[in-house]
């Protein structure tokens, strides 16, 4: 379960915090993330219901028109800048 917004990437925990990726994001948020063959190093953060409550409510809402289902914790990925190679 993924979405995208305003260019980062929105997965959802369906097991909320009991998940254990989640628990590990926790720890340590630098990720690498992989789609194909394309891969990227990123930064996750698990949203706040309070603090975040706009930014939750907008990507459970595309999360819905998706895959009708949006109820699951979101953890926002920030992909780091790439560094160009000569």
């Amino acid at each position: 379960w993924f979405a995208v917004w305003c260019e980062r990437l929105y997965l959802f925990a369906e097991t909320g915090e009991a998940a254990n990726w989640v628990k590990n994001i926790r720890r340590n948020p630098s990720v690498s993330i992989r789609i194909g063959g394309w891969r990227v190093d990123a930064t996750a953060r698990v949203l706040d219901r309070h603090n975040d409550r706009k930014l939750w409510d907008q990507v459970a809402e595309i999360a819905v028109r998706k895959y009708g289902w949006g109820d699951g914790l979101p953890v926002e990925i920030t992909i780091k800048p790439q560094r160009e190679t000569i």
